[in-house]
């Protein structure tokens, strides 16, 4: 039989989220497994199911497990459109030009894992249409705390690194809240178009306008502080008296390049913001220099008094990419905040102390040119709530809690899984 190149590929694609090579003791989790017209991957953590639609492969109802890096290699190679397909025994044999590929079958039945956690039929809820974007606003790949990830109820989706929340909120959601890791939200966003879910055990099972099933592993969502977020966006939200505006773009461009003179205040690059009226001051320094660059307002602003910040430049270019239009949360205990909004979307970022900042730019200890030891001083007074999603970033009275750190995935043995 003849097999079209382009459309194996292409379901190849789509389930090597689901493979490990060489970095699983699972057994299988390397493997491309055809059963039942679906070609599927798994490796304990994501699980995926493309639906073959080449013609002869679904009629001759191809079963078997090839090794996903070789097999994948050799499709993707070929030149020519169509592959001539032979089922030989215990191997697969592929033919496109006078280039000729034998793949050995597996043997083992790797089937059972894709039963065991296979969603029900007639059990899967409709996403809303905004879900996929907000899983895009609230993906911190960088993010190493121990509430990594996202949390996920009917109405929103939220992400802390301690230092900043990310809040998304959407309507007609209609699912228990769950808690999954950056790197699965990553993969989901390379599916495409999500349309609808099942949550079974301890798997998310998302559905694509295409028929693709793409499952991945939950965390332990009663441990993500859900309230606690609330409580602290809840402080923060927007007064008749905060102060509005819409940062131009070009502000963006010169923090990056006052990055090169950054502040060291703590763990964060960060560089000082002069916000007035009439423009935006962007200025660092270190030993070796340093730097300023005004940036004007795209259109008038109201009065306010002069302020300054000190922001980490991650954060910055991070929210940068989501929103332009901020919001300045006065605070007593501490600088001013600035709350990023869209429709949708709220950011809520900390700001560094202008006093610990001033004060250690100004000494320039031991020729750095930085703030540590005044922000170590305050870090002493402050202690870390990243497990609470709250450090610096919650109010002076959400203090005191220890860190948690966030659980491994819910072991398998639930859903009756023997690997």
């Amino acid at each position: 039989m003849n097999v079209k190149r382009t459309e194996l590929l292409k379901a190849l694609k789509q389930c090597l989220p689901g493979i490990e090579n060489g970095k699983s003791s699972l057994e299988g989790a390397d493997l491309f497994i055809f059963s039942k017209g679906f070609v599927h991957s798994y490796n304990d953590i994501i699980s995926v199911a493309v639906p073959i639609k080449s013609d002869d492969l679904l009629e001759q109802e191809i079963e078997g497990a090839v090794r996903a890096e070789e097999f994948y290699g050799i499709i993707n190679k070929l030149s020519g459109d169509l592959i001539e397909f032979t089922v030989e025994n215990d191997k697969w044999v592929l033919k496109s030009g006078k280039a000729k590929a034998q793949l050995t079958l597996m043997s083992g039945d790797f089937t059972k894992r894709f039963e065991t956690i296979a969603p029900d039929k007639k059990k899967w809820l409709e996403i809303p249409s905004e879900f996929t974007q907000g899983l895009g606003i609230c993906r911190m790949p960088n993010n190493k705390k121990s509430i990594s990830g996202i949390y996920i109820t009917q109405n929103d989706m939220s992400s802390s690194d301690g230092l900043q929340i990310n809040r998304f909120e959407y309507k007609g959601a209609d699912f228990e809240n769950f808690w999954i890791s950056d790197a699965s939200a990553n993969e989901l966003l390379k599916v495409g178009i999500l349309t609808h879910i099942q949550l079974k055990g301890t798997w998310a099972h998302f559905k694509t306008n295409d028929n693709t099933t793409f499952s991945v592993k939950t965390l332990q969502a009663e441990d993500w502080p859900y309230e606690k977020i609330n409580d602290v966006l809840e402080a923060h939200k927007k007064k008749k008296t905060s102060v509005s505006m819409v940062f131009p773009k070009e502000l963006f461009d010169a923090i990056d390049r006052a990055s090169s003179f950054c502040f060291d205040i703590s763990n964060s690059r960060a560089v000082k913001l002069t916000i007035t009226p009439k423009n935006i001051l962007v200025s660092a320094e270190r030993i070796a220099g340093k730097f300023e660059e005004k940036v004007m307002w795209d259109k008038d602003c109201p009065q306010f008094d002069a302020f300054d910040l000190y922001v980490d430049i991650e954060m910055m270019l991070f929210i940068a990419r989501r929103s332009l239009s901020f919001y300045i949360h006065e605070t007593e205990q501490s600088a001013p905040r600035m709350v990023f909004t869209t429709d949708n979307s709220t950011h809520l970022m900390a700001t560094l102390s202008v006093a610990a900042a001033g004060n250690a730019g100004a000494k320039k200890e031991e020729g750095k040119g930085t703030a540590k030891k005044a922000a170590k001083k305050e870090e002493n007074e402050e202690p870390d709530e990243e497990a609470q999603g709250a450090s610096r970033t919650g109010e002076s009275g959400s203090k005191g809690k220890a860190k948690k750190k966030a659980p491994p995935p819910q072991d398998d043995a639930d859903e009756g899984d023997e690997e």
